[in-house]
């Protein structure tokens, strides 16, 4: 290659390569750093599994054996349970109704707000249904596995569960 030509080939990088240069670095660095965020998260991941106590699932009664001696009782469990199960109906019924309102004044704004809280409380009223489910199914059958969520929603009348208050359980 002669001196010309190399003049020009330098001039040309210069001039199409110098205000990229920027967007390389900028993309090197990316690549290293999700290259980087990648691994972080592999090793966290394996110290997570690491921590874990048992990673099977146990039974009931091997559950009730690993309670320490000052824990409550199965039936304070299930009383606490209820209780905070009816207050998040309460709060369910009440937001419903919220949203129902809020059709009469043409208030989208309060009916997706009244239908987002509404759902948040029945999210806490499976939970503790779920919980209510695990102790009494645990208690007819000991040597059998904690039940699942998805055990629980297979479970025939589970919605009937859910949305039952139970007023004169407990």
């Amino acid at each position: 290659m002669s001196k010309e030509a190399k003049k020009k080939r330098s001039v040309i990088v210069r001039v199409v390569m110098l205000p990229l240069l920027p967007w390389k670095w900028t993309w090197n660095s990316m690549r290293s750093n999700i290259g980087n965020g990648v691994k972080t998260i592999q090793d966290l991941n394996a110290q997570l599994t690491k921590m874990r106590r048992s990673p099977k699932i146990c039974t009931f009664a091997e559950a009730m054996a690993r309670r320490p001696p000052d824990a409550l009782s199965l039936g304070e469990i299930e009383s606490i349970c209820l209780f905070n199960k009816r207050i998040a109906l309460f709060f369910w019924l009440l937001s419903m109704t919220y949203s129902l309102a809020s059709f009469v004044p043409n208030n989208y704004f309060g009916v997706v707000l009244g239908l987002l809280f509404s759902a948040f409380c029945l999210l806490f009223a499976f939970k503790y249904q779920h919980r209510l489910w695990q102790i009494r199914v645990g208690r007819k059958h000991p040597d059998r596995e904690l039940g699942s969520i998805k055990q629980f929603v297979r479970t025939p009348g589970w919605i009937a569960m859910l949305f039952s208050p139970e007023l004169f359980n407990v």
